[in-house]
């Protein structure tokens, strides 16, 4: 009796997937165990990171990155399930970075590539187990997991006093330009005798950061061309330093009109829960303007194509 060419072709393909099943499973398997091992070897550093997460509240942040990573990986289960391939060599190259990593940040005392390493290891397990298309499947998830490292201490030091220069120069500038006569020392600006310090604290770097992953995480989310995802993450710095900015001078205003109790509320109370959806606001805003943009040049080029092609048929027809 002969089959048909589709009905062979088939049975083929299910013997095929049930002879993977077992292996892949295996896979599975294996990776689950060196991930435990993974673990256990970086307990320490695992705890750290947990302490910092729980008492910095410049990396609070970081105790929401892993969640999202896992919708991130969620999001990619159609290209995880159809990239399964072989198990690659490359994926052990990875791993010796990730040691050598590991080492650096022993032998100079520095975490930060401690911590580094725990990512790259876990890329280089995935690309090890499951090949290049899987690992390729699973980059934006792991990647965004860099998110929850908090920044160098030197990197973070460098970064405070040109923000905290600019959320007081700014503030005062604002201030100026609504009419309240003021004076500034340094960080310090005094209007009808009270002095509003811009503190190391106020410096925007903890709104830059929490800021920087919601955008990324957004980025990597939306449905959006390749260029508007880029245009979304160059305005990562321009938004979050206008939060902080628009913080400090409501705080200023309170201050003035108010009293210091209610500033104090405002700003340590308040303006914590505000900033961060009004950054999101701006966000949407750049990303409505950047469509509309979008849409009317792309109108424009569709009108000037017509015209073009309006004219060639009226030049033959004549």
């Amino acid at each position: 009796m002969c089959l048909p060419i589709w009905s062979l072709k088939m049975n083929t393909r299910t013997h095929t997937t049930a002879a993977r099943a077992p292996d892949l499973w295996l896979r599975v398997s294996l990776l689950i165990g060196l991930l435990l091992l993974l673990g256990i070897s970086q307990f320490r550093v695992l705890g750290e990171l947990a302490y910092v997460w729980l008492n910095d509240p410049d990396a609070g942040h970081g105790l929401l990155v892993p969640w999202l990573a896992l919708y991130l990986v969620w999001q990619a289960r159609g290209k995880l399930r159809a990239g399964v391939g072989s198990p690659s060599s490359l994926g052990l190259a990875v791993l010796v970075v990730a040691l050598a990593a590991r080492a650096a940040g022993i032998w100079w005392w520095f975490p930060y590539f401690d911590r580094l390493s725990i990512v790259l290891a876990l890329w280089g397990l995935i690309l090890t187990m499951f090949g290049m298309r899987t690992a390729l499947a699973t980059l934006m998830p792991i990647a965004f997991l860099l998110t929850a490292i908090p920044l160098p201490g030197r990197f973070q030091t460098t970064l405070a006093g040109p923000l905290q220069e600019f959320a007081t120069r700014a503030t005062e500038y604002l201030l100026v330009a609504t009419g309240v006569p003021l004076t500034r020392a340094g960080n310090v600006i005094v209007v009808q005798d009270y002095q509003i310090a811009v503190a190391e604290a106020c410096n925007g770097l903890r709104m830059l950061l929490a800021y920087a992953m919601i955008c990324i995480f957004f980025a990597m989310v939306i449905r959006r061309a390749w260029w508007e995802r880029v245009l979304m993450l160059l305005v990562i710095l321009p938004v979050a330093l206008a939060a902080n900015v628009i913080r400090i001078y409501a705080t200023a205003l309170i201050v003035i009109f108010v009293d210091e109790d209610a500033a104090g509320v405002f700003f340590h109370d308040i303006a914590g829960y505000i900033m961060m959806p009004l950054s999101v606001f701006m966000l949407l805003v750049w990303l409505w303007l950047i469509r509309r943009a979008y849409c009317v040049d792309k109108l424009g080029t569709e009108i000037a194509q017509l015209g073009s092609v309006s004219t060639v048929a009226l030049e033959k027809h004549r």
